[in-house]
């Protein structure tokens, strides 16, 4: 099962740590689907402000995405900033979902009914909201 997930960054007061907090999960994909087909069938809404930017399995969606290397080309020193800015903003995402994960839900074998892995999921994100948010 494969699901969308966005997280946002809360930002706390001066000298205290930002927490990662889950906004939303899409309801879930079965089988191999690429990333951008369940973004496009999940059409979950985006918290005004935050800023809309995923991995190159995004390539064609309207999310800011990492500019691939021309095939026998070269990056140039202005794109390759621009991937690590983009990188340095995803982190936050990648950190959320893999502490969604010590919960073992998200990454073991799912063995019960397949439609209530959305609900699971969810529960599984605010748990995480709970503890780390």
């Amino acid at each position: 099962m494969k699901h969308h997930v966005v997280v946002t960054r809360a930002r706390k007061g001066p000298g205290e740590k930002q927490k990662v907090r889950i906004k939303a999960v899409s309801k879930g994909a079965k089988g191999r689907v690429r990333d951008k087909k369940v973004y496009d069938r999940s059409r979950l809404q985006v918290p005004e402000g935050v800023p809309k930017s995923g991995d190159s399995g995004y390539q064609g969606s309207h999310l800011r995405v990492p500019k691939k290397k021309p095939r026998k080309g070269q990056l140039s020193d202005e794109q390759r900033h621009a991937n690590r800015r983009l990188a340095k903003e995803r982190i936050v995402a990648e950190h959320g979902i893999g502490k969604m994960k010590i919960w073992r839900i998200a990454s073991d074998r799912y063995r019960n009914p397949l439609r209530r892995h959305t609900v699971m999921m969810k529960n599984v994100a605010g748990l995480h909201n709970r503890v780390y948010g």
